[in-house]
Formats: structure tokens, sequence, C-alpha cells
């Protein structure tokens, strides 16, 4: 009995150091994240207290994907934002500010809470989200651009950080409506 907890210990061991992302790091302020395959999402940790990350996402042949900024956890994590894969190979990670203060970017707490997943749950939680306003599942709104009404549905657009809580990323979101 005791060998075969021994062993189910060791291979549930096992399947947390694999699940765990690893980074290649590359410098004082610079580290890489090779992508698995086959996963939708990254699910990257934030600390809203830190500086701003630079993440380039390199796909086939080297071509850079996308380049976002984020706000990396070095300590704890505040929340997760998803990166959406398609396309992604690697994760060329510059960290920004005096890195003298934060400790080796190798023990960074976001490379042990980096996830990979096919879902991201988007249930609000938050105790003063608004209850009557528009506000997007997750991430930072700015205000509403492009609002109005054809063929009986509402259309809103508005200016959207989809990985941070402030101006950054700025992408376009887009919500309908066919409610009153």
């Amino acid at each position: 009995m005791k060998r075969c907890l021994l062993t189910l210990l060791a291979v549930m061991a096992l399947g947390l150091m694999q699940a765990q992302i690893k980074p290649i790091v590359l410098g004082d302020s610079h580290a890489m994240v090779k992508v698995k395959g086959g996963q939708k999402y990254i699910l990257l940790p934030v600390q809203e207290s830190e500086d701003i990350a630079g993440i380039a996402v390199v796909g086939e042949g080297n071509n850079m994907v996308q380049r976002l900024n984020v706000k990396l956890a070095i300590d704890r994590v505040d929340y997760f934002v998803p990166y959406e894969l398609k396309g992604a190979d690697l994760l060329d990670i510059t960290f920004h500010g005096d890195r003298r203060q934060k400790g080796a970017v190798s023990e960074f707490v976001c490379w042990r809470e980096m996830k990979y997943s096919d879902t991201f749950d988007t249930t609000n939680r938050e105790r003063f989200r608004p209850v009557y306003h528009h506000t997007p599942l997750y991430g930072w709104m700015n205000d509403p651009n492009g609002m109005f009404y054809k063929d009986g549905v509402w259309h809103l657009y508005y200016q959207y950080n989809p990985y941070g809580s402030q101006w950054e990323n700025m992408t376009w979101g887009h919500s309908t409506s066919a409610h009153v």
C-alpha cells in the first residue's frame, strides 16, 4: 500500500513538472517560452504593481505574429489573461524596469503560474462590477465608440486592452444585443 502511494505521488509530481512552463533564460531581463503544440490558450499571470514586459509572439518561419505588453507576475498573481496561441511557436519576453531589485528572471512566479488551457473562465466575481453597464468579460475598456442599431440588433464598439487593466495593447472590442 505504501509503495503504491509513493508511486502515485511520484507520477503526480512528474505530471506537475511536465505541466509547468520552463523558460529559456537568455539574460537578466530576457527569456523565451517554446509554445507547446495543440494548446488553445496560454494563461498569462498578471501582477498589477509590476512594470510591463514586452512579448513578441513568433510563429512559423520565425515571423512575428503579434507584439503585446503584459505586466507579468514577479512575486504574486493578481489575475490571469488568456492569449490565444493560434499561429504561435515561441514567446520572446523582455522584462523592463530594474531587474536588480526583483531577483533572477528564472525565479519569477509567472513561470510557475503560467498555464496552457483549452478554455478560459469568464465568470465575473468582481465585487464592484457594474450590473447595468456594459463591460467586457475581462481586460480594460475605454470609452464606447460606434454605437448603432441595425436590423433588430444593437452594436457597441469600444477600444479594448485584453491583456491588462490600463491603456495598452489597443484593439477593438465589439458587443451586440437584441434586447432593448
